[in-house]
């Protein structure tokens, strides 16, 4: 189910918000553009933001393509802005991307506890 991703702000430097990493990466406002193309139009029964997250159900994942442009898992590249690579340009592309979908309608991430009941599984 989609939730509430926000964090407590890093005190310890000035953190730097979607816009300027977009400036220091075009692809991620590239990105953007598509992740804003998503619309829950209610033609299918069912919409579930996280297959368009993660890549479930043949589409493309918008994690995998945010993991490869920040965060600091990438400090290996050596034409990547440094400022890139941290864990906070990371967290705030993919907030702000995560909540740029639309919320799930009507798919298993919603049903997943009754489901889990169903089943009789726990936690």
């Amino acid at each position: 189910m989609k939730t509430n991703t926000s964090q407590p702000e890093s005190t310890l430097q000035p953190k730097l918000t979607f816009d300027q990493l977009s400036a220091l990466e075009p692809k991620i406002q590239s990105l953007r553009d598509r992740v804003a193309n998503i619309k829950d139009d209610n033609r299918s029964p069912y919409f579930c933001a996280n297959e368009h997250w993660y890549g479930y159900g043949g589409k493309e994942s918008i994690r995998e393509e945010v993991y490869a442009l920040v965060g600091d898992h990438v400090v290996d590249d050596p034409n990547l802005d440094q400022r890139l690579a941290t864990s906070e340009a990371y967290d705030t592309v993919y907030r702000t991307l995560y909540d740029m979908l639309p919320d799930c309608r009507n798919c298993c991430c919603l049903n997943l506890p009754a489901i889990k009941r169903e089943r009789g599984i726990s936690a």
